[in-house]
């Protein structure tokens, strides 16, 4: 799962490279991770090599959430991060199944479980339960992250209570990839 992360996490940093030969080599580095997870996925793991027609772009704070989960400590030394970690968010199931969305949050308003796939984002207003179906036309990888904002063209930093988690929905070589929503 890593190796999708890597790639979603360089495709979602190629907004910030202002410099054509960082961009350069960054791009470099993202069809490496890109191949690396390809391998990955077929040769080890006798699954499709792609998750579909984009990958999944993310954020420095979601990728970090992640990533700090394998970093066991650093020395004193090191400089603060400029990045912080969302509260962390279990949930298992598959496209269409209706499912529970465990993390810590107070439940003073609403919480939506937002989708990213590919390049296209979808909202799902969970119960009191923090209960909410799946959207049944995810496949690959995707990710969810906890939001206060239904909207999903305003969900930010600001907005997110929990995730991402990682999900997975393998399919086989003759189905249709999902139609562009972005």
């Amino acid at each position: 799962m890593i190796e999708n992360v890597g790639t979603s996490a360089y495709l979602g940093a190629a907004q910030y490279i202002t410099d054509k030969t960082y961009l350069t080599v960054a791009g470099s580095i993202l069809t490496v991770e890109a191949r690396h997870q390809s391998w990955q996925s077929s040769s080890v793991l006798k699954q499709q090599p792609w998750q579909g027609p984009y990958d999944t772009p993310l954020g420095l704070n979601q990728v970090y959430t992640i990533a700090s989960a394998f970093i066991e400590s650093c020395p004193d030394s090191n400089a603060a991060l400029p990045v912080k970690a969302f509260g962390a968010l279990a949930v298992t199931g598959n496209p269409g199944d209706n499912v529970q969305f465990t993390f810590d949050d107070p439940h003073t308003t609403t919480n939506y479980a937002i989708f990213y796939s590919g390049l296209g984002m979808t909202a799902v207003q969970l119960d009191e339960n923090d209960y909410a179906t799946i959207p049944s036309n995810l496949q690959g990888i995707y990710y969810v992250v906890i939001s206060t904002s239904g909207d999903v063209t305003e969900v930010s930093d600001d907005n997110i209570v929990a995730g991402p988690a990682i999900l997975e929905a393998p399919f086989d070589a003759w189905t249709e990839n999902p139609a562009f929503s972005g």
